[in-house]
């Protein structure tokens, strides 16, 4: 009997991660992405940097690279790649290789951007 119910819980429980695997909400870190911003292509933030400094944006991409502690980054699309730093009290966990939505407001130094990114959607 109590084989019968550890095998019916065994399976249960192995099934349950699967019920849920459509409806999945998206996971945030950080702050939640603004419903009204609308995305900017990566590509646009690293050939007109100066069009964006100073400006709140949001990226899409996955996470190439990133330092030890997760609190430098580069968010990477189509072989375009722009760099990412967590405002301070915020440390992402790591991401490397995950799609993201990153929200942040741009500064371009030497025409070279860096995000400081306040929010990051996993996707």
């Amino acid at each position: 009997m109590n084989r019968i119910l550890l095998l019916i819980l065994a399976l249960g429980l192995a099934v349950l991660p699967a019920a849920g695997c459509g409806s999945r909400k998206p996971q945030f870190c950080g702050k939640a992405i603004p419903e009204e911003i609308a995305p900017v292509p990566l590509s646009d933030v690293a050939a007109n940097p100066g069009n964006y400094n100073g400006k709140i944006v949001v990226l899409a991409g996955r996470i190439g690279s990133e330092c030890a502690s997760a609190c430098d980054f580069f968010v990477e699309d189509s072989g375009v790649r722009v760099h990412a730093t967590a405002e301070p009290g915020f440390t992402p966990p790591g991401l490397v290789g995950r799609k993201v939505r990153i929200y942040g407001h741009v500064i371009t130094q030497e025409n070279v951007p860096t995000v400081i990114v306040l929010g990051i959607e996993l996707m």
